[in-house]
């Protein structure tokens, strides 16, 4: 028989979730009423992804990489590169 692994994130990590979507909202300058029309929420719903009362899904993750242009890995706390892919400002040779 098969054992189920639990895969549940600590409090901490919560925690850095929570701080680094804040963040990112906040130096776009979005209220949490706008991020919540954006991903078709209620601001009350946004609001506790903010406060970590509720994981955030696959399909708000993604929105969100999206419209910050970070990485998933940057919103999860497992990197601290907000997009390393992304080429920056650099003179050609």
């Amino acid at each position: 028989m098969r054992q189920k692994t639990n895969r549940m994130i600590s409090e901490e990590q919560r925690q850095e979730i929570c701080q680094r979507i804040r963040e990112l909202r906040r130096e776009k300058k979005y209220s949490q009423k706008d991020l919540a029309e954006i991903l078709g929420l209620e601001r009350s719903s946004y609001a506790y992804y903010e406060l970590g009362r509720v994981q955030i899904s696959i399909d708000v993750l993604c929105t969100l990489t999206q419209l910050y242009d970070v990485t998933a890995d940057y919103i999860l706390g497992i990197s601290d590169e907000r997009n390393p892919g992304k080429q920056t400002d650099q003179k050609a040779d």
